[in-house]
């Protein structure tokens, strides 16, 4: 009977000052040099920390490994309603992505409302830290609309401010669509990123025949879309007007803002209503906290 024995070696060199030990190779050049495959029946702590579920093995900014997140935000808390309040950075975050959005501007007899700013920063914070927050409201429609409310975030020194759009006016004869509001930043802080809002557009005409019927058709203003926030401006009502019949068609009715920060749309007078027309409110902006 043949016997057939297997070795494994292990090289330990220079056990009294190196004490580096070798698996496979007879040259370790750390103090665990391994040539070949490990299996690892246990856990694996780095510097004496051990894992929790779905984290990974990672070198941090000291250079050493850790256990951590490949994603730092998975959870995020949403500020829709325009009032002011804080918020607590729950334990063991350190650190939070802020998403901010201006309020949308009303709409006017004769441009949609500008939709709301955007600013968004990440932040290096401590548990139990408080950062203030305002979700600043829509502006109003009507004749004229107004502007819509600021938003804004503070933490700590930093103030992160989404500008409201603006409404859509007609003053001494001239009509002005409603602007897209823009943002600010404190100074020095350079984490950040943002954008201005979309415009409102103006009321449109054109005029058309069908054989020897003439036509006017009347588009209101659009509200502007809220920064980064696509298809948020509400739309503004269309009319028809058969010129020779001296009858009129509406389509649809103005649409107010969608959050968030959407501009209002332009509303229009008709037979049987005002005149002047009139446009309906922006959408409020929002705050998002990612942690």
């Amino acid at each position: 009977m043949k016997k057939i024995f297997i070795t494994s070696f292990i090289f330990i060199t220079n056990i009294a000052f190196c004490q580096n030990v070798g698996v496979g190779t007879a040259t370790p050049n750390e103090k665990l040099d391994v040539n070949g495959n490990i299996n690892v029946t246990g856990t694996i702590k780095a510097n004496g920390a051990d894992g929790t579920p779905n984290q990974v093995l990672m070198k941090n900014n000291s250079g050493l490994l850790s256990w951590g997140d490949m994603c730092d935000f998975k959870n995020m808390v949403t500020f829709t309603a325009a009032a002011s309040g804080s918020w607590t950075v729950p334990a063991n975050v350190k650190r939070v992505w802020i998403e901010v959005w201006g309020g949308g501007g009303g709409g006017g007899a004769f441009g949609g409302g500008g939709g709301g700013g955007y600013v968004m920063g990440i932040f290096t914070v401590t548990e139990n830290d408080v950062i203030n927050y305002t979700v600043g409201s829509g502006g109003t429609g009507g004749s004229n609309g107004t502007n819509g409310n600021n938003s804004l975030i503070t933490a700590g020194a930093i103030t992160l401010t989404a500008f409201g759009g603006e409404g859509s006016v007609l003053s001494s004869g001239v009509i002005t669509n409603g602007g897209g509001g823009n943002y600010s930043v404190s100074a020095g802080f350079t984490n950040y990123w943002g954008m201005r809002g979309g415009l409102g557009t103006p009321k449109q005409f054109r005029f058309f025949s069908i054989g020897a019927t003439n036509y006017q058709e009347t588009a209101e203003g659009n509200g502007g879309n809220g920064a980064n926030a696509a298809n948020t401006g509400g739309a503004g009502r269309l009319r028809i007007y058969n010129m020779t019949a001296g009858t009129e068609n509406f389509i649809g009715m103005p649409e107010q803002g969608k959050q968030p920060g959407g501009g209002g749309g332009s509303g229009i007078g008709g037979i049987g209503l005002p005149t002047t027309g009139v446009g309906v409110a922006g959408a409020a902006g929002v705050v998002i906290f990612h942690y």
